[in-house]
């Protein structure tokens, strides 16, 4: 693997330094597969603990920040989609919440995850063919 690393790195692209591109890379996938443990799945929901919140040295804002990431049942894709964040860092977020038991997180059923998706991708549809 390091031969052929090395001959896509000294690939010319203009504009690109394919061995940092490769590093990065590489850098993400051990980051993700350090979160594995506590983030499964980004297509996975996170629920508030709130016992642990209200116990929690937080301030009113934060507390309503976490409720409000939390209280639409959204997976953490749709959390970072509609934060334009990097999914790694939502995730990198999320373990540190769990970590602190602010929150847990729920693997949901793929056929759930879909169907978001999918009344996702016609609900534009059905706004333009109502007006």
């Amino acid at each position: 693997m390091p031969t052929l690393r090395r001959s896509i790195a000294k690939a010319p692209i203009v504009g690109f330094n394919l061995e940092e591109l490769l590093a990065k890379a590489t850098q993400r996938q051990r980051l993700w597969s350090q979160l594995q443990n506590q983030i499964p799945s980004m297509d996975c929901i996170a629920r508030l603990n709130y016992k642990t919140v209200e116990r929690a040295d937080l301030t009113a804002k934060q507390k309503q920040q976490l409720q409000n990431l939390t209280r639409q049942g959204k997976t953490l894709n749709n959390i970072a989609y509609d934060l334009a964040k990097d999914p790694l860092d939502i995730a990198k977020l999320f373990a540190n919440l769990v970590s602190q038991d602010l929150v847990t997180i729920e693997e949901v059923p793929q056929f759930r995850t879909q169907l978001r998706a999918m009344l996702r991708s016609i609900a534009p549809l059905s706004r333009d063919v109502l007006i």
